[in-house]
């Protein structure tokens, strides 16, 4: 059986095998002649075969030698690639990063944060969870997720974060109610409307700040329906089951059958975020960390 070189021995032969000249490749590699003669002659009997023909003029490769000098270049090539792979690793430039979304996060502007960051950063890889507030929650204290784009008032003192969004309730409405056609609508409007909303399993903080926001306007919604996802959210609301309130990002994605009308007042509006758990950071997650920060500061 052959017994595979170490690096070592595959450095010295590559030399010789690149120079054809046991002369060039000492100076080459700044050794003594004969200790790369040595060496070679122990590649040779370690893997059994004669890797070089020579003579007092001439040294040439074996066929052997040939098919071991194709694939060590190629070792040699896969390793350097190793190895620069593991600096940009350790210095953030690559790497991969897990991360969670929550339903509202994934129509603001975490789409574009995250393209714009892989365009920078090409050799960093983004996997995407769509996952509730809460669940990202837990997902981040057991290291599942890495980072977590979520509304800010779920998040517990445990973790960082930093504002990415702040988004506008909106009202949304079936396309024949009556008030679908206003410019805009009161909160108060709907006081006697059944509404529409998310699980509160899945959905307990964006019910939450709904209901916060109502009661401020001195009623408590009638929840009607449940929906544990927005596409069923939006089905019920279209069969004019009841109305809804969500975040103005999700205006472009509306079908003609759901109609989103801006609220009138003050305070109707809600934070995403971005946090990740302070011990658990890779240098990649700090990436995009800085990242976002910045986009947020320079307001882009």
């Amino acid at each position: 059986m052959t017994h595979p070189p170490d690096l070592h021995q595959l450095r010295y032969f590559l030399a010789v095998a690149d120079t054809l000249n046991f002369r060039a490749a000492a100076a080459r590699l700044n050794i003594a002649q004969p200790a790369i003669s040595r060496a070679v002659r122990t590649l040779e009997e370690r893997l059994g075969h004669r890797l070089f023909d020579r003579t007092t003029r001439h040294v040439s490769l074996t066929a052997q030698g040939a098919a071991l000098a194709e694939g060590a270049r190629h070792a040699q090539k896969a390793i350097s690639r190793a190895l620069r792979h593991m600096d940009q690793i350790a210095a953030g430039d690559a790497g991969e990063i897990t991360i969670g979304y929550s339903a509202q996060a994934a129509h603001g502007p975490m789409s574009r944060l995250l393209v714009r960051f892989e365009q920078r950063y090409p050799d960093i890889r983004i996997r995407l969870w769509l996952m509730s507030s809460e669940e990202q929650l837990s997902a981040l204290q057991e290291a599942k997720i890495d980072l977590g784009f979520l509304l800010s008032d779920a998040i517990t003192p445990e973790l960082f974060h930093i504002p990415v969004a702040r988004e506008r309730f909106i009202a949304l409405l079936p396309i024949g109610h009556r008030l679908a056609a206003a410019a805009s609508v009161r909160l108060a409007d709907l006081r006697d409307e059944p509404f529409v909303l998310g699980s509160s399993e899945r959905w307990k903080t964006f019910r939450a700040l709904i209901e916060g926001v109502c009661l401020r306007e001195g009623f408590r919604p009638v929840v009607a329906q449940q929906a544990d996802d927005v596409p069923l959210l939006l089905g019920m609301v279209a069969a004019g089951l009841g109305v809804t309130l969500y975040g103005q990002a999700i205006s472009q994605a509306l079908e003609p059958t759901v109609i989103g009308r801006p609220l009138a007042g003050k305070g109707l509006d809600f934070s995403i975020s971005i946090a990740w758990h302070p011990d658990r950071m890779l240098p990649c997650s700090q990436r995009l960390i800085d990242f976002a920060r910045q986009v947020a500061e320079n307001g882009a």
